[in-house]
């Protein structure tokens, strides 16, 4: 693949001191696609970009990603009954993460275009998603982080939300750098312009993501 198609050739690397920008400097050519379903979701994700060829497990470039949830919503602790959620992304995505190593820190940095849909809801507008990694042991690290959808990032002004919030936690197993599986905790809700919660789903998930 020709790199000057490419410009998004940094990698986030987790440091101790926090994170650190690393330019990659040996990449191929590479695809990604990220399979997962969990106890109210499913989510499948592709990409086209680049890759490092250092021994980590990572991924720079351009990805599609739609999730679907189907569970019980609330709004400030009131039910509002069993519903579909769609969220549909598209974007730049960059992750490292070091493997077969007992320090194998690392970082998940999403910056993309959405839409969230839900019964007589819609919104369009920015969305931004980050991971941290931290070691278990080797080739397994344990993740949290967080995907904010604001208001203020939004094409549309009539959501009547103050932001979209998306909540992850889990285990992250990667079997070699171009294959990982990973399980946890995902919740997705709304803060509305009254700061009241809605939560639009919660649950646990598994992924199983390839890189080649």
């Amino acid at each position: 693949m020709n790199s000057n198609l490419l410009t998004f050739a940094v990698i986030g690397s987790l440091t101790i001191g926090g994170l650190q920008a690393r330019e990659v400097q040996q990449e191929d050519g590479a695809y990604l696609i990220t399979l997962g379903a969990g106890q109210v979701n499913e989510l499948y994700e592709i990409g086209i970009g680049i890759k490092p060829t250092d021994g980590r497990a990572g991924f720079g470039g351009l990805v599609f990603k739609r999730q679907s949830f189907n569970d019980q919503q609330t709004l400030a602790g009131k039910s509002l009954g069993e519903q579909e959620t769609t969220i549909t992304s598209l974007g730049v995505r960059g992750f490292a993460i070091q493997v077969d190593s007992e320090s194998n820190k690392g970082a998940d940095l999403t910056f993309a275009v959405s839409q969230t849909q839900t019964g007589d809801y819609e919104r369009t507008g920015m969305d931004i998603r980050g991971l941290f990694y931290a070691p278990i042991a080797p080739s397994v690290s344990w993740f949290a982080g967080a995907s904010l959808r604001p208001e203020f990032l939004s094409f549309d002004w009539n959501t009547a939300s103050f932001s979209e919030l998306g909540l992850e936690a889990g285990i992250d197993w990667r079997l070699t750098p171009a294959l990982g599986i990973s399980g946890g905790y995902h919740r997705e809700m709304i803060i509305t312009d009254d700061l009241e919660s809605w939560l639009l789903a919660d649950g646990l998930e598994f992924s199983l993501q390839l890189i080649w």
